[in-house]
């Protein structure tokens, strides 16, 4: 079995101890990697605080330009990075290329930001005074990344950390920690310097304090669970903390829906990448005058899918990460049959080796758990519009989707892609767009022109959702409103009124009676 080692300084380092990364899908391991300690961590840093004054230092074109190496190079190994993220993580081979492709498409976007990075000019308030501010790395930033996208979300974090010249230590998931040596190797080969880029593996319980805590640390980039969101701030310090955290995300169905497009959207959000994506649908909102319909028809769809190896081209599915997971899923699919929610398929690991579990589908009310927790696997929870209060926790993602193209006509005064139309899109655009984190779900963003924010962003055509928030009905103003803002305090904004479970909107906001008079003011 071959070993691989930490990147420290330029040099690959070894442990005393060591564990295996394996194939989820045969159970067989992949290699076997290094158990660090605080020690590497510590070393790690210190190797990255001791080659940051001369990457900082190196014109941010020339950093940009090896960045576009580093695109060219992955774009070469598409194929073969692919195939590795499939074997190592298990997700099918279509969505392993994807996953590539983003990396590649965001270090070319970020090697452009080496001509883009600037700065302000403001006039003075004195006479012969220049007043301007330019932007400075931060110096050195702990990136720690999900196997779920073991080569894209690293990819998303170090490109834009990188340009703006930061240096790096990078702690990949022990999961996949083999994609994390391989992106490695591609950023050595480019010409990164010795000590920008470091690498070290294991677990976070014995590298995370030193990663987060750790006063040469200037930023901590972290994607991942909720809980370790929360360790990370308490242990931060005064620095700044980058948290992309879970969600629990809903695709919201209209009455007027196209049928057999709603039902392909729900099909793939729900059980593309074994329902592993902070991103993923794992609830549905559907108008009771669909419901029936809807529902047979995502059950027939998700009976049909075949789970296997991703490698293998016929395989729509493939496994959870490893067997941790399974046991989870299985918990909540108990709690569910417990809470009276009717299992429709689904609701059992499959047979044989591997990780793997039937696509799951339950009919729910949203006050469930299964409605409202985050499971991270291939189930789904369809709630009717008329009883569902939307759950308290939101997603990173939210859609009112599938509007059928005479609505999108009158809103929008101009033709739009027939049967589909993403009014309030909130995942996490690739390279223009910002993160629009709100609650648990986390803070701040990866892009090097971003500013770290808390405030709300709306993504796509304002102007036609001004439109559609003059003359949308009631019910669907609310819809999508709770989905697009944030949160708090306790007593309504608009007349001061004691918000309580029986006046208030479910982000805690308004009260009834100003609710819908604020909601449409906010959007023109």
């Amino acid at each position: 079995m071959k070993k691989f080692g930490m990147f420290i300084g330029g040099k690959w380092t070894h442990s005393d101890k060591t564990f295996m990364s394996m194939n989820p899908a045969t159970e067989e391991p992949v290699g076997e990697f290094q158990l660090g300690s605080g020690k590497h961590a510590k070393a790690a840093i210190e190797a990255a605080s001791s080659a940051f004054g001369k990457w900082s230092g190196t014109p941010a074109p020339k950093r940009g330009s090896l960045l576009l190496r580093v695109a060219g190079i992955l774009r070469e190994r598409k194929e073969e990075l692919a195939r590795l993220e499939t074997m190592e993580m298990g997700k099918i081979l279509p969505e392993a290329r994807a996953d590539v492709q983003e990396a590649i498409d965001v270090f070319e976007y970020m090697a452009g930001e080496g001509r883009r990075l600037f700065g302000h000019t403001t006039p003075s308030e004195l006479k012969d005074k220049l007043c301007m501010t330019l932007r400075r790395p931060i110096g050195v930033v702990s990136v720690i990344t999900p196997w779920n996208f073991p080569i894209a979300i690293p990819a998303w974090k170090m490109s834009a950390a990188l340009v703006c010249g930061n240096t790096i230590v990078f702690k990949p998931s022990s999961d996949t920690p083999l994609c994390g040596v391989r992106l490695v190797e591609i950023l050595n080969d480019a010409g990164i310097p010795k000590g920008v880029v470091n690498m070290v593996t294991g677990s976070g319980g014995a590298l995370g304090k030193e990663l987060v805590a750790n006063r040469g640390v200037g930023c901590v980039s972290f994607t991942g669970s909720r809980d370790t969101g929360s360790w990370i701030l308490q242990n931060a310090g005064i620095k700044r903390v980058g948290l992309e955290l879970g969600g629990k995300n809903v695709i919201i169905v209209m009455d007027d829906a196209d049928l057999k497009l709603a039902v392909d959207g729900i099909i793939w959000g729900a059980f593309g990448t074994t329902g592993q994506r902070c991103t993923a649908a794992s609830r549905v909102i559907v108008h009771r005058k669909l419901r029936r319909k809807l529902v047979a028809a995502v059950v027939a769809g998700a009976k049909k899918l075949r789970t296997g190896s991703g490698l293998d081209p016929k395989t729509d599915m493939g496994p959870l990460i490893n067997r941790q997971a399974i046991e989870k899923v299985q918990k909540y699919v108990d709690v569910g049959k417990k809470e009276g929610a009717s299992l429709l398929c689904g609701g059992r690991p499959m047979q044989g080796k591997g990780y793997f579990y039937s696509p799951t589908i339950f009919m729910a009310e949203a006050g469930m758990k299964i409605a409202q927790d985050e499971i991270f696997g291939p189930v789904l929870s369809v709630m009717d519009g008329r009883r569902d209060r939307e759950g308290e926790r939101r997603g990173l993602r939210a859609q009112l989707v599938h509007i059928h193209e005479r609505r999108v006509k009158r809103h929008e005064g101009r033709r739009a892609p027939p049967g589909r139309h993403h009014l309030c899109e909130l995942e996490h655009h690739r390279l223009r767009g910002p993160s629009a984190l709100r609650r648990g779900q986390g803070h701040g963003q990866r892009h090097a022109r971003g500013r770290h924010s808390w405030h709300r962003r709306i993504l796509g055509n304002e102007d036609a959702l001004r439109r559609l928030f003059r003359e949308a009905p009631e019910s669907a103003v609310r819809l999508i409103y709770k989905f697009c803002t944030q949160s708090y305090p306790m007593k309504c904004e608009a007349c001061g009124a004691e918000l309580t479970e029986g006046n208030s909107t479910l982000d805690d906001k308004y009260c009834d009676s100003c609710f819908t008079r604020h909601a449409r003011s906010m959007f023109f």
